[in-house]
């Protein structure tokens, strides 16, 4: 076993990181991705600042991919991956009423499955989500004020809401799963809501919930609706706003560099603080001189397997998709020419959504 143990750790920490880094320079993949991001629908009920995704019709739905051809997509993963983990986004997942059904499916195929959620509207879910099989639930809270979360969510009584319903499903968990649910609390950090950050942190500990992730509020062109048909489809396409910088002005910069530190110290002192390090300094970087962070390499073309409510994959959320999984399996996509073709782009990208999570692990 010790033996076993050892190998284990050596092919993690020392042959995979080798192999990543062979692939991103040269655009060939010989490593599998490891990270499978579902987006089940663009549609969502609230009115975030911070995203336009609300803005996509609700007849869109017609157009979603159906429960079984859902399930086959994560069968025919399964065939060529072997183990790996899906995480489910939106939107709003949990307006996909198969949701559930998709998540207790992937756990009987061994398939570890994750949800984000903006929290509202699922109290009646909580007992279903708790009995499911799902390994986490992220949640959507942008501080512990109305005068915050309410605003920047565009809707009235949502904090309340999630709030409730977070607290619900923390109640059903220790009394019938233990400690088998992670839950998690997710956050973007913005000007607006910079001061409630560690009161924040403080209040989900007081809950005993389990981690909370934050990143930086960043151009909202990186969430839009993929329905819309709006992507990046080679570099030079993008134009980053002038006026991005501007909300970290006067000041406020400056606070949340002081709250960044805190959270680097209390991730230091334990495991609450779920933002990798090297992220959180990143962000640092990138309040003092933005131009900084297109420093760091953007390697989501090495691992990243992004699937779009209508069956199209991407392997950045923000560029044109290489092909649709309705037409072509996952391994021939992901070793196709228009794949490398999107990895080369990805390396020449000024994006600044490399600050996101999906450009850091711990």
């Amino acid at each position: 076993m010790q033996v076993k143990g050892a190998v284990s750790l050596w092919l993690r920490k020392t042959l995979r990181p080798a192999l990543r880094e062979f692939s991103y320079y040269t655009s060939f993949p010989v490593v599998r991705p490891t990270n499978v991001v579902i987006y089940i629908t663009d549609r969502c009920q609230l009115r975030c600042t911070t995203c336009s995704k609300w803005t996509t019709p609700d007849a869109i739905q017609d157009k979603e991919l159906t429960t079984s051809e859902w399930k086959k997509i994560l069968l025919d993963l399964k065939n060529w991956l072997g183990f790996y983990a899906v995480f489910f986004c939106g939107g709003e997942p949990f307006l996909r009423k198969d949701l559930l059904e998709l998540i207790d499916f992937a756990a009987e195929q061994n398939i570890p499955s994750s949800v984000i959620t903006n929290g509202y509207n699922i109290e009646p879910f909580a007992e279903q989500i708790v009995q499911s099989r799902l390994a986490s639930l992220h949640v959507s809270l942008n501080g512990i004020t109305p005068e915050i979360h309410d605003v920047t969510r565009g809707t009235p009584g949502s904090l309340e809401n999630t709030m409730s319903a977070l607290l619900k499903i923390h109640q059903l968990k220790k009394q019938r799963r233990g400690e088998k649910l992670w839950l998690n609390i997710e956050t973007i950090l913005m000007p607006q809501n910079v001061q409630e950050i560690l009161p924040l942190i403080a209040w989900a500990k007081e809950h005993e919930l389990d981690s909370i992730d934050v990143q930086i509020l960043e151009d909202t062109q990186t969430f839009y609706s993929f329905s819309r048909g709006k992507s990046v489809q080679k570099p030079d396409d993008y134009q980053r706003p002038s006026s991005l910088e501007q909300p970290w002005k006067d000041g406020k910069g400056e606070l949340l560099l002081d709250v960044l530190d805190e959270l680097i110290r209390q991730k230091r002192e334990g495991g609450f603080i779920a933002t990798p390090e090297a992220q959180l300094h990143a962000t640092k970087t990138y309040l003092r001189n933005p131009d900084d962070i297109l420093r760091i390499q953007c390697r989501v073309g090495v691992d990243s397997f992004i699937i779009d409510p209508y069956g199209n994959v991407r392997l950045c959320m923000n560029m044109s998709p290489i092909g649709s999984l309705l037409e072509e399996s996952p391994k021939e996509l992901w070793f196709s020419r228009s794949a490398r073709f999107q990895r080369k782009n990805i390396k020449k990208c000024k994006m600044f959504c490399r600050l996101l999570t999906c450009n850091f692990s711990d």
